[in-house]
């Protein structure tokens, strides 16, 4: 997998046995040092880690369960949370590469809701998807003073049967601001309200309609006017949403609070019940187009369109 961001590799560790929770992982490489150290630092308690590249978090107990080795150890709990095995700093043909070691997931939930079919269908199992969720962001908030600020289909992995969260290179305390990394088909409304202002003018959309108008009046063809109508009322609905919205050139992002993580686990949910997003995306989850933008942006509730 490939983002704007980082490319998630599939591996096998082959110092470890067959038995070995830890041998099968996936290698996370990150471009960006500040989203690397941001990572590390969420993971590993607040700070940056007091162990070096390749020092392995976990070690095995008699029984072949994972158990933190004490030193430098992961934060979250892994029930809720994929834990990190160790991390890398490597130069290699004059690069440098930042990499996260975790264990390998078997499915993301994206994957899940395109292939197995569960979405709108399964309710046991969305149920079982959606309160292992809630259960790992409550986790965050209550045990840790923390947001996701990313939450999405994409980073929530299936592992022996549970369901965790991953990809925490966006996450901060609550209280800060958010960071510019961020999936905006998943982010709330007052937040795209400051980070997508309309662009389109009052003055000039006014304008376009009365040229409108005039078209239609002087149009004799059935069809033209038809056509010029179509225009006419997606145009009046884009004059409903600038009105609604205002300037939102001098607003100020609101910082982070539970409420960021609340309402992106809600659009996830309802793409379990549904089987489709509640906003068309892009290939790394953002907004398709300013039509969407427009839509979030004034976003009041779900219609029957939505549903239908």
């Amino acid at each position: 997998y490939r983002s704007g961001t980082c490319r998630i590799d599939f591996a096998t560790d082959v110092g470890k046995s067959n038995r070995d929770p830890a041998r099968n992982v996936a290698i996370k490489i990150m471009r960006n040092r500040e989203q690397f150290d941001r990572e590390l630092k969420q993971r590993l308690g607040g700070s940056l880690p007091n162990t070096s590249s390749g020092f392995d978090l976990y070690t095995k107990d008699d029984s072949g369960a994972m158990i933190e080795n004490g030193k430098g150890s992961n934060r979250f709990d892994v029930d809720h949370v994929v834990p990190l095995l160790r991390y890398h700093i490597e130069d290699f043909e004059g690069k440098r590469y930042h990499c996260l070691i975790m264990l390998k997931g078997e499915r993301n939930l994206d994957e899940i809701i395109r292939y197995e079919g569960i979405a709108g269908k399964d309710v046991n199992k969305i149920t079982c998807f959606a309160v292992d969720l809630a259960k790992a962001l409550n986790h965050l908030h209550s045990d840790h003073n923390l947001i996701h600020a990313d939450v999405k289909p994409r980073n929530v992995v299936r592992i022996r049967g549970d369901n965790k969260l991953i990809d925490f290179d966006a996450s901060i305390s609550i209280g800060e601001r958010l960071t510019e990394k961020f999936s905006s088909g998943y982010l709330p409304p007052e937040v795209a309200a400051v980070r997508f202002p309309l662009k389109e003018k009052m003055e000039d959309l006014m304008r376009r309609k009365e040229e409108l108008k005039q078209k239609y009046n002087d149009e004799r063809g059935d069809d033209e006017q038809d056509k010029i109508m179509e225009e006419l009322t997606v145009l009046t609905e884009k004059i409903k949403q600038v009105k609604s919205a205002g300037s939102n050139s001098d607003k100020e992002e609101p910082v982070a609070g539970a409420q960021v993580d609340i309402w992106s686990f809600g659009v996830l949910v309802f793409e379990l019940l549904t089987g489709r997003p509640l906003f068309n995306c892009d290939a790394n989850d953002n907004l398709l187009n300013e039509e969407e933008k427009r839509r979030l942006v004034n976003w009041k509730v779900i219609t029957d369109k939505d549903l239908s």
